[in-house]
């Protein structure tokens, strides 16, 4: 099945709108100062992680074609993969039969996002990054409860 011109040429306009979309957000995210400027950043590590069915096949694809058009800035190790292993749903639920509560889900539930152990004082992992959102003067959320826990931790050592 081959495209018209007409096609073609409504598909050029669409995707040249995107572009001028997506420069309008990146000015608007570095008048915002959120904006984290990758080429001023000494590593940049990239998360692989397979999870179930077909998934590490496709993220085992994906990390080839990555490998292959970021060769130069792989090979002067300022980009790195980490392969993650174990993301599936029996180790899911493995991690729910031992106490881990998953606190964030994808919208359809599938995925992790946020998970915690409600048995010890402090233990919260995410896969989003909230340090890209914190501020010296405006903290993320999960850094201002990180930090009332050490102080509750550090304050009953002291026996206070």
């Amino acid at each position: 099945m081959s495209m018209t011109v007409a096609q073609l040429e409504a598909a050029k306009a669409r995707f040249g709108e995107l572009l001028v979309e997506q420069d309008k957000r990146i000015e608007r995210m570095k008048a915002q100062g959120d904006f984290i400027n990758y080429a001023e950043l000494d590593k940049i590590i990239i998360g692989v992680c397979g999870g179930d069915g077909i998934g590490p096949a496709i993220t085992g694809q994906a990390q080839r074609i990555l490998e292959f058009l970021l060769e130069e800035e792989v090979e002067k190790g300022r980009v790195e993969f980490k392969v993650i292993d174990g993301l599936t749903i029996e180790r899911r639920a493995a991690l729910q039969k031992a106490g881990v509560c998953f606190a964030g889900l994808s919208p359809d539930g599938r995925l992790v996002e946020a998970m915690e152990l409600p048995a010890h004082p402090f233990y919260v992992g995410v896969q989003y990054h909230p340090e890209f959102k914190s501020r010296p003067n405006r903290a993320h959320p999960l850094f201002c409860a990180f930090v009332a826990a050490a102080a509750a931790h550090d304050k009953g050592k002291a026996g206070l």
